[in-house]
């Protein structure tokens, strides 16, 4: 028997109805309503000068400077670093997404 693994996906809804979630392209297709989405870089994955990957979340934190969360070995390791940073995010105050 072949088993399909299953992938966990968390839709936050803000106040205003808003949705947010970390992209996935399934996701995004069974959400189409015909009004073209708001699409925000959460972070910038990126090498290191030594080899390792780093993740910077400055663009969903708001900061004007870099806010790099840490470095990891490798780049599948910053991936998913970086998709439970954003997702803790998501699930904070929601203050960081007016105005």
């Amino acid at each position: 028997m072949t088993t399909t693994p299953t992938r966990e996906i968390t839709l936050f809804i803000n106040e205003d109805g808003g949705i947010m979630f970390v992209h996935d392209d399934e996701v995004a297709e069974s959400l189409d309503t015909g009004i073209p989405p708001l699409i925000r870089r959460a972070s910038h994955v990126e090498p290191t000068t030594d080899g390792k990957w780093s993740v910077d979340v400055a663009p969903i934190a708001g900061s004007p400077t870099p806010m790099v969360i840490g470095t990891w070995p490798s780049r599948n390791a910053a991936l998913c670093a970086e998709v439970e940073w954003v997702r803790d995010f998501l699930a904070g105050p929601q203050e960081a997404f007016r105005g």
